[in-house]
């Protein structure tokens, strides 16, 4: 079985930090193009996209960290001090233009004050040339979630309500986005598998350009990265359903994809990966049928 298409060192790496394995039929089905687990591969200059699409992440003076994430167990993630954030220099890739749909989602965890510091702080963003962009606002004493979209409608922006988060424990948040149909052209920012509700009405296409993803701040801008810790950020052409969203925010291990594609989740929370040649033998044996399940 081939893993990501990488190359055996790569996936070596990957079984050695417990992250995920699955079959090349979910990596080349249609809805996730763009996955950064963030923090493998320590000492690393990359942070690779496993989405199969080869969009890798430059990290921007960032050092994986170790810490305990809710959900997954002891991991290695993006713990972000002064001017560090990670860059996908490929912002022009088609697959990380999506026009009419998309979902964007990440694991984050505020490290400071969430009074004070927090204000036009870039979450997770493809904001040169204002695309979309998940950002924290504080001007009101307290740290704000909220989702972006700018269209090519004349009106222009867009934005989700406003997420209040009051802590700083771990939160998983997604954007979401149709240009018309159920969504009437609202944005959605669902945190921990709670849909905020409707934004601004208007909607329209969501513009595309060749600007970089950033993960950690917006418009390749240090001082306006997340003052936190950063794990699992997404990209999913499509506005995944909530009970998608519940299930990436509640089992973050288990690659998720729309459409009832299939997935294979291995070494949950921590645990010990197993070896290549175990992850192929239970594939070719259908040990793993029973969570080989994919969302509606």
């Amino acid at each position: 079985m081939t893993v990501f298409g990488f190359t055996p060192e790569q996936r070596k790496a990957a079984l050695r930090f417990g992250q995920f394995a699955v079959d090349r039929e979910s990596v080349q089905a249609p809805g996730l193009v763009g996955w950064w687990p963030l923090g493998i591969h320590g000492g690393k200059a990359k942070d690779w996209d496993y989405s199969g699409y080869g969009n890798h992440a430059t990290r921007i003076g960032v050092v994986p960290t170790p810490a305990f994430v809710p959900k997954w167990g002891a991991q290695m993630v993006n713990d972000l001090a002064s001017n560090q954030y990670s860059d996908v220099e490929n912002g022009g890739a088609s697959v990380l233009n999506p026009t009419t749909k998309i979902t964007v989602a990440v694991f984050a965890r505020a490290d400071g004050n969430v009074t004070t510091g927090y204000n036009n702080k870039g979450v997770f963003s493809k904001f040169t040339g204002a695309q979309w962009l998940l950002w924290t606002q504080a001007a009101d004493g307290d740290l704000d979630l909220q989702f972006r979209v700018s269209t090519n409608d004349p009106s222009g922006t867009r934005n989700s309500l406003t997420f209040t988060i009051t802590d700083n424990d771990w939160h998983h948040l997604a954007g979401r986005y149709i240009g018309g149909g159920v969504f009437k052209g609202r944005p959605h920012l669902a945190v921990d598998g709670i849909d905020g509700g409707a934004g601004d009405s208007g909607g329209g296409t969501i513009k595309t350009g060749s600007g970089d993803v950033n993960i950690g701040t917006y418009q390749d801008n240090g001082a306006r990265r997340f003052g936190g810790a950063l794990k699992d950020a997404r990209i999913y052409n499509l506005a995944c359903p909530i009970p998608v969203v519940q299930q990436i925010a509640e089992e973050p291990w288990r690659l998720v994809r729309p459409l009832g594609v299939r997935t294979i989740s291995f070494a949950p929370a921590g645990a010990a990966a197993p070896s290549s040649f175990q992850l192929e033998r239970k594939f070719n044996r259908g040990v793993m049928r029973g969570v080989m399940r994919g969302a509606a």
